[in-house]
Protein backbone atom coordinates (compact mmCIF):
# COMPACT_ATOMS: atom_id res chain seq x y z
CA UNK A 1 0.00 0.00 0.00
CA UNK A 2 3.01 1.77 -0.14
CA UNK A 3 0.80 4.60 -2.88
CA UNK A 4 -1.74 5.49 -0.52
CA UNK A 5 -0.76 8.87 0.76
CA UNK A 6 -2.45 10.41 3.81
CA UNK A 7 -2.04 14.18 5.25
CA UNK A 8 -2.40 14.53 8.54
CA UNK A 9 -2.28 18.05 9.89
CA UNK A 10 -2.45 18.29 14.04
CA UNK A 11 -0.13 18.05 17.21
CA UNK A 12 2.05 16.03 18.41
CA UNK A 13 2.55 16.42 21.78
CA UNK A 14 3.60 13.76 25.06
CA UNK A 15 0.98 12.40 27.33
CA UNK A 16 2.08 12.46 30.67
CA UNK A 17 0.11 9.67 32.27
CA UNK A 18 -0.77 9.62 35.35
CA UNK A 19 -1.88 6.03 36.57
CA UNK A 20 -4.76 5.06 39.00
CA UNK A 21 -1.77 4.35 41.68
CA UNK A 22 0.01 7.50 41.26
CA UNK A 23 2.86 6.16 39.10
CA UNK A 24 3.62 8.72 36.22
CA UNK A 25 5.02 7.93 32.90
CA UNK A 26 5.82 10.30 29.84
CA UNK A 27 4.51 8.80 26.50
CA UNK A 28 4.34 9.91 22.53
CA UNK A 29 0.47 11.27 22.03
CA UNK A 30 -1.45 14.05 19.96
CA UNK A 31 -4.65 12.63 18.34
CA UNK A 32 -3.54 13.61 14.82
CA UNK A 33 0.09 12.36 15.54
CA UNK A 34 -1.30 8.68 17.02
CA UNK A 35 -3.83 8.19 13.95
CA UNK A 36 -0.96 8.94 11.82
CA UNK A 37 1.50 6.57 13.60
CA UNK A 38 -1.57 3.90 13.26
CA UNK A 39 -1.92 4.61 9.36
CA UNK A 40 1.78 4.35 8.72
CA UNK A 41 2.11 1.13 10.93
CA UNK A 42 -1.06 -0.11 8.85
CA UNK A 43 1.23 0.46 5.38
CA UNK A 44 -0.32 3.59 4.43
CA UNK A 45 2.07 6.08 3.37
CA UNK A 46 1.40 8.67 5.46
CA UNK A 47 3.12 12.33 6.31
CA UNK A 48 2.23 14.49 9.51
CA UNK A 49 2.20 18.42 9.75
CA UNK A 50 3.21 19.17 13.07
CA UNK A 51 5.21 21.11 16.04
CA UNK A 52 8.07 19.44 17.70
CA UNK A 53 10.07 21.40 19.93
CA UNK A 54 13.89 21.01 20.40
CA UNK A 55 13.62 19.53 23.44
CA UNK A 56 14.13 15.89 25.26
CA UNK A 57 10.34 15.28 24.32
CA UNK A 58 10.56 16.33 20.76
CA UNK A 59 13.48 13.95 20.48
CA UNK A 60 11.34 11.44 21.63
CA UNK A 61 8.57 12.04 19.55
CA UNK A 62 10.58 12.45 16.45
CA UNK A 63 11.99 9.17 17.12
CA UNK A 64 8.44 7.55 17.72
CA UNK A 65 7.14 8.84 14.48
CA UNK A 66 10.35 8.14 12.14
CA UNK A 67 10.06 4.13 13.67
CA UNK A 68 6.49 3.99 12.60
CA UNK A 69 7.36 5.50 8.96
CA UNK A 70 5.33 8.45 9.68
CA UNK A 71 6.96 11.03 7.19
CA UNK A 72 7.27 14.31 8.86
CA UNK A 73 6.56 17.65 7.59
CA UNK A 74 8.05 21.03 8.99
CA UNK A 75 5.66 23.88 10.02
CA UNK A 76 6.18 26.75 7.84
CA UNK A 77 6.28 28.97 11.16
CA UNK A 78 9.42 28.99 13.66
CA UNK A 79 9.18 26.34 15.54
CA UNK A 80 8.22 25.92 19.26
CA UNK A 81 10.78 26.63 22.40
CA UNK A 82 9.03 23.45 24.27
CA UNK A 83 6.95 20.55 22.75
CA UNK A 84 3.72 20.32 23.90
CA UNK A 85 2.08 18.08 26.58
CA UNK A 86 -0.51 16.85 27.52
CA UNK A 87 -1.44 15.60 31.44
CA UNK A 88 -3.51 11.46 31.34
CA UNK A 89 -4.81 11.02 34.87
CA UNK A 90 -6.60 7.33 34.83
CA UNK A 91 -9.31 6.89 36.96
CA UNK A 92 -10.38 3.06 38.42
CA UNK A 93 -12.16 2.46 35.39
CA UNK A 94 -9.23 2.83 32.62
CA UNK A 95 -10.13 6.27 31.59
CA UNK A 96 -8.41 9.30 31.26
CA UNK A 97 -8.88 12.85 32.06
CA UNK A 98 -6.86 15.44 30.24
CA UNK A 99 -5.32 18.56 30.67
CA UNK A 100 -3.34 20.73 28.19
CA UNK A 101 -0.27 22.83 27.75
CA UNK A 102 -0.37 23.36 23.86
CA UNK A 103 1.33 25.67 21.19
CA UNK A 104 -0.36 25.12 17.60
CA UNK A 105 1.30 27.85 14.67
CA UNK A 106 2.03 26.33 11.66
CA UNK A 107 2.12 28.98 9.72
CA UNK A 108 0.00 28.78 6.10
CA UNK A 109 -0.72 25.35 5.64
CA UNK A 110 0.08 23.72 1.92
CA UNK A 111 -1.59 20.10 1.50
CA UNK A 112 -0.98 19.04 -2.49
CA UNK A 113 -1.96 16.36 -3.68
CA UNK A 114 -2.94 13.71 -1.85
CA UNK A 115 -5.58 10.94 -1.42
CA UNK A 116 -6.61 12.19 2.12
CA UNK A 117 -6.75 14.62 4.17
CA UNK A 118 -7.04 14.37 7.79
CA UNK A 119 -7.34 16.69 10.67
CA UNK A 120 -8.71 17.34 13.95
CA UNK A 121 -8.52 17.56 17.78
CA UNK A 122 -6.46 20.65 19.13
CA UNK A 123 -5.30 21.66 15.49
CA UNK A 124 -8.45 22.66 14.16
CA UNK A 125 -9.81 24.63 17.83
CA UNK A 126 -6.69 26.54 19.02
CA UNK A 127 -5.50 29.20 17.54
CA UNK A 128 -3.33 30.84 15.66
CA UNK A 129 -3.26 27.20 13.91
CA UNK A 130 -6.92 26.70 13.90
CA UNK A 131 -7.47 29.14 11.13
CA UNK A 132 -4.57 27.89 8.60
CA UNK A 133 -6.34 24.41 9.35
CA UNK A 134 -9.73 26.08 7.74
CA UNK A 135 -7.81 27.12 5.31
CA UNK A 136 -6.25 24.67 4.12
CA UNK A 137 -9.32 22.57 4.26
CA UNK A 138 -11.09 24.84 1.84
CA UNK A 139 -7.70 24.68 -0.71
CA UNK A 140 -8.11 20.51 -0.94
CA UNK A 141 -8.31 19.85 -4.13
CA UNK A 142 -11.37 17.60 -5.66
CA UNK A 143 -9.91 14.50 -5.92
CA UNK A 144 -8.95 14.62 -1.67
CA UNK A 145 -11.14 12.87 0.51
CA UNK A 146 -11.32 15.29 4.19
CA UNK A 147 -11.79 13.27 6.76
CA UNK A 148 -12.21 15.12 10.49
CA UNK A 149 -12.11 13.82 13.72
CA UNK A 150 -13.15 16.42 15.95
CA UNK A 151 -11.53 14.77 20.19
CA UNK A 152 -12.42 18.23 21.28
CA UNK A 153 -11.88 18.44 25.14
CA UNK A 154 -13.59 21.04 27.16
CA UNK A 155 -10.32 21.20 29.69
CA UNK A 156 -8.99 23.75 26.60
CA UNK A 157 -10.66 26.41 28.54
CA UNK A 158 -12.62 27.00 25.14
CA UNK A 159 -16.57 27.80 25.69
CA UNK A 160 -18.94 25.26 24.10
CA UNK A 161 -20.10 27.43 21.43
CA UNK A 162 -16.45 28.25 20.53
CA UNK A 163 -15.95 24.87 20.03
CA UNK A 164 -19.22 24.00 17.83
CA UNK A 165 -18.77 27.22 15.52
CA UNK A 166 -15.14 25.98 14.80
CA UNK A 167 -16.30 22.67 14.33
CA UNK A 168 -19.04 23.29 12.28
CA UNK A 169 -17.16 25.56 9.48
CA UNK A 170 -14.46 22.44 9.14
CA UNK A 171 -17.36 19.85 8.16
CA UNK A 172 -18.79 22.08 5.60
CA UNK A 173 -14.97 20.94 4.07
CA UNK A 174 -15.71 17.07 5.40
CA UNK A 175 -16.50 13.98 3.65
CA UNK A 176 -15.78 11.71 6.54
CA UNK A 177 -16.51 12.90 10.39
CA UNK A 178 -15.89 10.44 13.30
CA UNK A 179 -16.71 11.62 16.89
CA UNK A 180 -17.03 9.67 19.81
CA UNK A 181 -20.03 9.90 21.90
CA UNK A 182 -18.14 11.94 24.91
CA UNK A 183 -17.87 14.85 21.61
CA UNK A 184 -21.06 14.61 20.52
CA UNK A 185 -22.44 15.12 24.14
CA UNK A 186 -20.31 18.11 24.68
CA UNK A 187 -20.85 20.00 21.19
CA UNK A 188 -24.67 18.79 20.80
CA UNK A 189 -25.98 18.15 24.71
CA UNK A 190 -29.27 15.71 24.30
CA UNK A 191 -28.86 15.28 21.09
CA UNK A 192 -28.77 11.56 19.45
CA UNK A 193 -26.31 10.31 16.89
CA UNK A 194 -29.33 9.97 14.26
CA UNK A 195 -30.16 13.70 15.34
CA UNK A 196 -26.55 14.99 15.08
CA UNK A 197 -26.31 12.76 11.78
CA UNK A 198 -28.65 14.88 9.92
CA UNK A 199 -27.10 17.65 10.44
CA UNK A 200 -23.40 16.26 9.43
CA UNK A 201 -25.21 15.27 6.00
CA UNK A 202 -27.33 18.77 5.61
CA UNK A 203 -23.97 20.38 5.93
CA UNK A 204 -22.65 18.02 3.46
CA UNK A 205 -20.50 14.94 5.71
CA UNK A 206 -20.91 10.95 3.36
CA UNK A 207 -19.98 9.27 6.11
CA UNK A 208 -20.95 10.04 9.98
CA UNK A 209 -19.13 7.52 12.34
CA UNK A 210 -19.93 7.99 16.68
CA UNK A 211 -17.70 5.79 18.48
CA UNK A 212 -19.62 4.48 21.67
CA UNK A 213 -17.05 3.00 23.40
CA UNK A 214 -17.74 -0.69 24.71
CA UNK A 215 -21.16 -0.39 22.99
CA UNK A 216 -19.46 -0.57 19.54
CA UNK A 217 -20.30 2.36 17.31
CA UNK A 218 -22.79 4.26 15.26
CA UNK A 219 -22.56 4.90 11.24
CA UNK A 220 -24.49 6.66 8.91
CA UNK A 221 -25.18 7.81 5.56
CA UNK A 222 -27.49 10.34 3.84
CA UNK A 223 -29.23 6.66 2.85
CA UNK A 224 -29.64 4.43 5.68
CA UNK A 225 -27.41 4.78 9.49
CA UNK A 226 -27.05 1.47 12.08
CA UNK A 227 -24.89 0.57 14.82
CA UNK A 228 -21.79 -2.07 14.71
CA UNK A 229 -21.02 -4.17 18.47
CA UNK A 230 -17.58 -3.47 19.93
CA UNK A 231 -15.22 -6.34 19.59
CA UNK A 232 -14.48 -8.29 22.83
CA UNK A 233 -11.09 -7.14 24.31
CA UNK A 234 -9.56 -6.76 27.81
CA UNK A 235 -9.24 -3.26 28.83
CA UNK A 236 -6.34 -2.28 30.31
CA UNK A 237 -6.80 1.71 28.93
CA UNK A 238 -8.90 4.05 26.67
CA UNK A 239 -5.74 6.19 25.63
CA UNK A 240 -5.76 6.25 21.75
CA UNK A 241 -8.96 4.07 21.41
CA UNK A 242 -10.45 6.72 19.48
CA UNK A 243 -7.55 7.61 17.25
CA UNK A 244 -6.64 3.71 16.40
CA UNK A 245 -10.45 3.55 15.24
CA UNK A 246 -9.99 6.55 12.85
CA UNK A 247 -6.71 5.12 11.74
CA UNK A 248 -8.34 1.51 11.12
CA UNK A 249 -11.08 3.26 9.22
CA UNK A 250 -9.12 5.30 6.78
CA UNK A 251 -7.05 2.34 6.25
CA UNK A 252 -9.71 -0.09 5.45
CA UNK A 253 -11.49 3.03 2.87
CA UNK A 254 -7.96 3.03 1.29
CA UNK A 255 -7.28 -0.45 1.10
CA UNK A 256 -10.89 -0.80 -0.72
CA UNK A 257 -10.19 1.86 -2.76
CA UNK A 258 -13.18 3.10 -1.39
CA UNK A 259 -11.90 7.22 -0.95
CA UNK A 260 -14.14 7.97 -4.16
CA UNK A 261 -17.22 6.42 -2.83
CA UNK A 262 -16.78 8.15 0.41
CA UNK A 263 -16.52 11.63 -1.51
CA UNK A 264 -19.14 10.98 -4.00
CA UNK A 265 -21.55 9.48 -1.15
CA UNK A 266 -21.44 6.11 -2.67
CA UNK A 267 -21.55 4.09 0.10
CA UNK A 268 -23.17 0.35 0.38
CA UNK A 269 -24.14 -0.44 3.91
CA UNK A 270 -22.47 -3.75 3.33
CA UNK A 271 -19.32 -2.42 2.41
CA UNK A 272 -19.08 0.55 5.23
CA UNK A 273 -19.93 -1.86 8.01
CA UNK A 274 -16.79 -3.87 6.60
CA UNK A 275 -14.80 -0.87 6.80
CA UNK A 276 -16.08 -0.21 10.35
CA UNK A 277 -15.29 -3.84 11.64
CA UNK A 278 -11.86 -3.27 10.38
CA UNK A 279 -11.77 0.24 12.60
CA UNK A 280 -13.08 -1.60 15.57
CA UNK A 281 -10.91 -4.50 15.71
CA UNK A 282 -8.30 -1.65 15.62
CA UNK A 283 -9.31 -0.28 18.52
CA UNK A 284 -9.50 -3.58 20.30
CA UNK A 285 -6.19 -4.42 19.85
CA UNK A 286 -5.10 -0.48 21.40
CA UNK A 287 -7.27 -0.86 24.35
CA UNK A 288 -6.19 -4.01 25.40
CA UNK A 289 -2.13 -2.58 25.98
CA UNK A 290 -1.29 0.52 27.90
CA UNK A 291 -1.26 3.79 26.32
CA UNK A 292 -1.89 4.99 22.51
CA UNK A 293 -0.62 1.75 20.80
CA UNK A 294 -2.52 0.80 17.38
CA UNK A 295 -1.79 -2.21 15.79
CA UNK A 296 0.76 -3.17 13.55
CA UNK A 297 -0.66 -4.63 10.12
CA UNK A 298 0.30 -8.20 10.88
CA UNK A 299 -1.74 -7.84 14.27
CA UNK A 300 -4.34 -6.45 13.03
CA UNK A 301 -4.61 -9.08 9.91
CA UNK A 302 -3.80 -11.82 12.62
CA UNK A 303 -7.06 -10.89 15.02
CA UNK A 304 -8.61 -11.39 11.85
CA UNK A 305 -7.91 -14.66 10.57
CA UNK A 306 -9.27 -15.44 14.32
CA UNK A 307 -12.02 -13.81 14.07
CA UNK A 308 -13.04 -15.53 11.28
CA UNK A 309 -11.95 -18.79 12.57
CA UNK A 310 -14.10 -18.56 15.97
CA UNK A 311 -17.12 -17.54 13.91
CA UNK A 312 -16.85 -20.99 11.27
CA UNK A 313 -16.74 -22.77 14.55
CA UNK A 314 -19.11 -21.22 16.31
CA UNK A 315 -21.53 -22.01 12.75
CA UNK A 316 -20.08 -25.07 12.57
CA UNK A 317 -21.01 -26.22 16.03
CA UNK A 318 -24.60 -24.59 15.77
Amino acid sequence: MSDLTVLVVGEALTDVVIGADGAEEARPGGSPANIAVGLARLGVATDLLCRIGPDAYGDELRSHLEQAGVGLVPAISAGPDRTSTAVARIGPDGAAIYSFDIDWDPGPISVGEVRVLHTGSLAMVLEPGASEVSAALSAATPSTLVSLDPNIRPSLGLSRDEALARFEVAIGHAHLVKMSDEDLEWLYPGASPGEVAARMHGAGVRLFVVTLGACGCFLSTAEWSGRMPAEPTTMVDTIGAGDAFMSGLLYAVLSKDGDESVRTGDLRRRTVEGWARIALRSAALTVGRHGAQPPHLAELRTRTQTQTQTQTQTQNAS
